[in-house]
């Protein structure tokens, strides 16, 4: 998306430079000053809009990295208690069943939601023993942080999801108008030089469409096509 709304304020920048060069002669197909105004107001926008879009999708990727992380480091919370209750109660399989021995440990935002409260009760009560295997009670209640930082980075990340989707929906709107403003440039160019075909040439895109052709044996190829007015 932002390699081709880059591409198209490339090529818009170029498009109003040749309007604004023969605006004279396209004022007779309603391509007034109003007009080429309007057009480099929304070249703008669409910059803005842009700017703020590749800046919406920055933050979202950044905050997926420390979801990741803070997942990452659930898990080892929830693998240093269930360790070390192997090692003060060797042997107890109702209390290690407690503490999850032999089940996966959890990947997910909602799972380990879940599974790191019921961590912290069990440890809890458990407090004493895990003692003698070096669980602190400060580890104990890191459980909670660490349950309160989990659901906290995935709000924001869920939020920024959200707000790079509605930023697109902007974008995709001002990309729109421009491309209609461009449209109207062209078929102006098209009916004032209508004979001028070196001058219609000035209003074609700066990035040839690609044209897809079959050969004789089948296989395809790709070359480079301007594009008309």
């Amino acid at each position: 998306m932002s390699q081709n709304v880059d591409k198209l304020l490339q090529d818009s920048s170029v498009r109003l430079a040749t309007t604004k060069k023969y605006a004279t002669e396209l004022a007779g197909a309603g391509i007034t000053p109003e007009f080429i105004t309007q057009f480099e107001g929304k070249i703008g926008v669409l910059r803005t809009e842009n700017t703020a879009f590749n800046e919406a999708k920055n933050l979202k990727t950044e905050l997926t990295g420390s979801q990741k992380a803070q997942i990452e480091t659930s898990q080892d919370v929830i693998r240093k208690f269930r360790a070390t209750a192997q090692i003060a109660y060797y042997g107890d399989k109702v209390v290690l069943k407690e503490f999850g021995i032999g089940k996966d440990i959890p990947s997910s935002v909602k799972t380990l939601s879940t599974e790191l409260p019921n961590l912290k009760e069990v440890a809890g009560r458990c407090a004493e023993k895990l003692a003698t295997a070096g669980i602190t009670a400060a580890d104990i209640a890191a459980l909670e942080t660490s349950t309160n930082e989990l659901v906290a980075i995935d709000q924001e990340q869920e939020e920024s999801k959200n707000a790079q989707k509605t930023q697109k929906t902007v974008l995709d709107t001002a990309a729109k108008t421009v491309k209609e403003l461009m449209f109207k440039v062209n078929k102006a160019a098209s009916i004032v030089f209508m004979h001028d075909k070196a001058k219609l040439d000035e209003f074609k895109s700066i990035f040839p469409k690609s044209k897809t052709e079959k050969t004789d044996d089948g296989t395809t190829t790709t070359t480079e096509t301007g594009t008309n007015p």
